[in-house]
């Protein structure tokens, strides 16, 4: 029983429909497949659509023809044209792949260049889980490939095949490494291969993917950082070499300014190799970025310890801290810091201003106690303002009745003074 023109194309229009596919390349001197003519608008009522079961039935029948025409030895083009039609006719309006796929293979072996029939026989395999068959056909698809980044991606999913179904990593690793060389941009590619490198801790090559997907990602420079501090970690842990490390680290801080991993990972570098200079500037640099004035003075607070203890610069160091003072006013540890540097310049002033400010910023009776003392001392022994001296001298005896030093100050400076009724109240 045959077909009417119409019939036999609206069977492969409905095949090549479902699955995505392109009609296999005519031969020369091949009989082409009869076509709709062109319709006009009003030239006549449409057909309804065909009766699935008669669908199936007129199926049967062309794939009947379709055999007879195999049996009498067309040329190979024809042959594998055929099968192909054939194949999706099974799988299309039979719902029969066991079937198909023999005619997808079929049409591979007499078509080997046809991808359409390589990829649909490559996906019956696995999904009946014919592995074997199915990898020989991401090497037949690469064979007639030209784009070098399409073959990449098909020797990429064979090494995922052998990987995660087959359990074969060396044959996954190969077939990563052959993506890799044809295509160094591919992400999924070089974190497959990374991953592998890992596994094999081969560090070396860990380090080279993960400087070319660093690469790759040219465009997103926080994902570059990160890619930049995993290669500092491997260097620093791994490989034993921190100086490097230190080099990459400070790259991923410059990509990426918010990298806190890289901002602590140099400080703990720098502190450890004595390179002060540099641990400085990280501090200073954590300060600028930092949007917490607390944070900022810390940082400030930490690089004006390093300036003053180990590279021996008072003013710098107290011009950090200054600026530390301003973010946190009433901050007990940077003011205690800067008093300590104003004495030993000689700033006795200043030195005055930050002891005021430590008495206001503590709540200890005590510790109030000994920095009022010092003021008045400073007033009465360096500065010579002896009315000061009483002032603070007279707040200290407030803190503490008790306190001789300060009683015995009040009444030498009272007699200075001539502020003899002052002096008769002490008494």
């Amino acid at each position: 029983m045959g077909f009417d023109d119409g019939e036999i194309t609206a069977l492969r229009r409905d095949a090549t429909e479902e699955l995505g596919q392109d009609d296999l390349v005519e031969e020369p001197g091949s009989k082409l497949p009869p076509t709709f003519p062109p319709t006009e608008e009003g030239s006549g009522p449409r057909k309804p659509p065909t009766p699935r079961v008669d669908r199936t039935r007129r199926a049967r029948a062309w794939l009947k023809e379709c055999e007879q025409e195999l049996q009498n030895q067309p040329d190979v083009r024809r042959v594998a044209r055929l099968h192909f039609e054939m194949a999706r006719t099974c799988e299309t309006i039979l719902e029969d792949a066991r079937r198909a796929l023999p005619h997808y293979q079929a049409a591979v072996e007499h078509a080997p260049d046809y991808v359409p029939a390589i990829r649909a026989a490559r996906r019956l395999l696995v999904g009946a889980r014919m592995f074997p068959e199915a990898l020989a056909l991401f090497d037949a698809e690469a064979r007639v490939t030209r784009h070098a980044r399409d073959k990449a991606t098909l020797f990429f999913l064979k090494g995922r095949l052998l990987e995660d179904t087959l359990g074969n990593r060396e044959g996954a690793e190969e077939a990563y490494q052959t993506a890799r060389a044809l295509d160094r941009s591919h992400t999924a590619i070089l974190g497959a291969t990374e991953q592998r490198s890992y596994a094999n801790q081969s560090w070396t090559h860990v380090d080279r993917n993960l400087a070319e997907l660093a690469n790759a990602a040219a465009s997103d420079d926080a994902h570059r950082a990160a890619l930049t501090i995993r290669r500092a970690q491997l260097l620093e842990s791994r490989q034993q070499r921190p100086e490097q490390a230190a080099e990459l680290y400070e790259t991923a801080f410059q990509l990426d300014p918010n990298a806190s991993i890289a901002v602590q990972a140099l400080k703990r570098l720098y502190y450890g190799q004595h390179r002060w200079r540099d641990l400085i500037r990280t501090l200073e640099a954590e300060a600028q970025l930092a949007t917490d004035p607390a944070l900022k003075a810390s940082a400030l607070y930490r690089a004006a310890r390093i300036n003053a203890e180990h590279l021996g610069n008072r003013d710098e160091a107290i011009r950090l801290l200054e600026q530390a003072r301003d973010l946190g006013p009433n901050d007990p540890l940077v003011l205690g810091e800067l008093s300590r540097h104003y004495e030993s310049g000689g700033r006795l002033q200043a030195l005055v201003e930050t002891l005021e400010a430590l008495t206001e910023a503590t709540e200890d009776t005590a510790e109030r106690l000994t920095y009022t003392q010092r003021i008045a001392r400073l007033y009465e022994e360096e500065l010579g303002d002896v009315d000061q001296a009483i002032s603070w001298h007279e707040r200290a005896v407030q803190l503490d009745p008790t306190s001789l030093s300060s009683l015995q100050a009040l009444s030498l400076l009272y007699r200075v003074r001539g502020a003899w009724p002052k002096l008769i109240d002490m008494c």
